[in-house]
This record gives structure tokens, C-alpha cells and sequence, in this order.
């Protein structure tokens, strides 16, 4: 399965990003469940300034790529 073409350019380029800098220290293996997990994400949260961490149920690798993400658009 691929991603590609699923999500919107810029959100898996961003998210792409987001693994390069962060797989030293966090993300350096990322599983099909994860994949998956982004690619639900992306179609329900379209906007990422409305995402609210505390009252999401995404797992910690979302509510950190939308942290690094949001940080990226200031």
C-alpha cells in the first residue's frame, strides 16, 4: 500500500520531514500501524491549527508531528 497520492503533497513531505529529524532520538523505525494511523489522521484532520492534543486519541507520534509541523508554519 502506498501513501502517495492519499495524503496531500505537503502534509506527507512535511511528515516525511518530521521523521528525518526526529529519528535519532524518537522515530527511526515506523510500522504499518503508524503508516496507517498518519494516513486516517490526514483524511480527518485537514486542518492541523484545530487539532487539540487533549482530546485527541492519536497516538504520540501524531500529536508529536503536529507539534513539529505547527511550530514549522509560525
Amino acid at each position: 500500500m502506498t501513501i502517495k497520492g492519499r495524503v496531500p503533497d505537503d502534509r506527507l513531505s512535511s511528515f516525511i520531514e518530521f521523521l528525518n529529524q526526529t529519528k535519532d532520538t524518537s522515530y527511526n523505525t515506523i510500522t504499518l500501524d503508524q503508516w496507517m494511523s498518519f494516513l486516517d489522521f490526514s483524511k480527518e484532520c485537514h486542518d492541523l491549527n484545530e487539532y487539540n492534543e487533549d482530546e485527541s486519541a492519536w497516538p504520540v507520534l501524531i500529536d508529536d508531528y503536529v507539534d513539529f509541523a505547527t511550530s514549522m508554519q509560525m
